[in-house]
C-alpha cells in the first residue's frame, strides 16, 4: 500500500498532491534486481499517466474522477462551472487548456493543491458576472 513521505512545507494531511509516493518493492522482483526504486516524484508520476481519454473499439474510456489527486476539488469545479459550460465534457475541455485568466496555468493542474483550487473556484465564481457585463450593451 502506498504511503506518503512528507516534503518540507507539506501540510496536506490526506497526502494529495503534496508528497512523493513511497511503495514497498515486490520482494521476489527486488531479489532479482540490481537496484530498487523506493519512490516516484509527482512530476514523474504525472508524466507517466495515460491520457484523459483512451479510444476504444466501441467507445472511449475516460479517466475516473477518483484517479485525480483531489477528486473533491474536481467535483466542486465541475459543479461550479456547469451553469456556464453546460456539461462535464466542455468543462474538462476548458480545464485542460492554459489560459491568461489563471496566469497561464491549466485549471485541471491547479486543482491538485488547495491554493490552486481556491484560485480556480474564485475565477469560476466571478466569470458569469464578467461575461454578462461584456454581453450587455453600454447605455
Amino acid at each position: 500500500m502506498p504511503t506518503q513521505r512528507p516534503r518540507p512545507g507539506d501540510t496536506d494531511a490526506q497526502g494529495g498532491a503534496g508528497g512523493d509516493l513511497e511503495r514497498e518493492a515486490n520482494v521476489s522482483l527486488a531479489q532479482l534486481a540490481h537496484w530498487v526504486r523506493r519512490y516516484i516524484s509527482e512530476d514523474e508520476l504525472r508524466a507517466s499517466q495515460l491520457p484523459y481519454v483512451v479510444p476504444g473499439r466501441r467507445r472511449a474510456s475516460i479517466k475516473p474522477h477518483s484517479w485525480y489527486a483531489k477528486p473533491h476539488h474536481l467535483a466542486k469545479m465541475l459543479e461550479m462551472a456547469r451553469p456556464v459550460l453546460r456539461n462535464e465534457g466542455e468543462i474538462l475541455k476548458w480545464a485542460r487548456k492554459e489560459g491568461d485568466h489563471l496566469g497561464g496555468h491549466r485549471p485541471i493542474d491547479m486543482i491538485e493543491t488547495d491554493e490552486g483550487a481556491a484560485e480556480v473556484f474564485n475565477y469560476v465564481s466571478i466569470y458569469p458576472r464578467q461575461a454578462e457585463k461584456h454581453r450587455r450593451p453600454n447605455r
